[in-house]
């Protein structure tokens, strides 16, 4: 009984965790889908018929900006960023290389929680204003959603990404 609940106690978390990563990558190809479709169209639209559809431009801002920023988070999950390791120029110890690879997580994940908390302020701060429209009446807190998601999702990816590398070292 007791190795079932520890099962399902485990299991809950990595079914929504799997669940959260299948719609961001869902979210991820379908963006990417759509915006060469919505450029190619206005652009077939402007030559061919002389005539512009009003918002296709703000929309694929709109997706470019959304895309940008969970892709972000999306690599930060994947550890697919660009990084720069010159751990290996110094003579470090194992104990050491660890330590400073929890060192280096834990502070790009202080800092990700800073950004996102800012993020989330300037995004509220945006809803609350009355008069922040676009031409194509889409509320400027849309927009100032899309980077709070995708720092929100980093800090998450992040987060995780400090807790396998602290319990890795137990683990060996």
């Amino acid at each position: 009984m007791r190795d079932r609940e520890f099962v399902l106690v485990h299991l809950v978390p990595r079914f929504l965790a799997n669940m959260l990563l299948k719609a961001q990558k869902t979210f991820l190809i379908v963006t990417y889908l759509a915006i060469p479709m919505l450029v190619g169209f206005e652009m077939l639209s402007r030559f061919m018929f002389r005539q512009t559809f009003l918002g296709i431009e703000e929309i694929t801002i709109f997706l470019v900006a959304y895309a940008y920023y969970v892709g972000a988070a999306y690599a930060a999950r994947e550890n697919s960023h660009i990084t720069c390791v010159v751990s290996h120029l110094f003579p470090l110890s194992t104990n050491q290389l660890h330590i400073l690879r929890v060192v280096v997580k834990s502070l790009s994940l202080v800092a990700s929680c800073l950004i996102t908390y800012y993020l989330g302020k300037y995004f509220v701060f945006v809803a609350q204003s009355p008069s922040v429209y676009t031409p194509f009446s889409f509320h400027k807190g849309y927009y100032a959603f899309g980077p709070f998601i995708g720092w929100l999702l980093m800090c998450l990816y992040l987060g995780r990404a400090v807790i396998v590398e602290i319990t890795s070292k137990e683990d060996s």
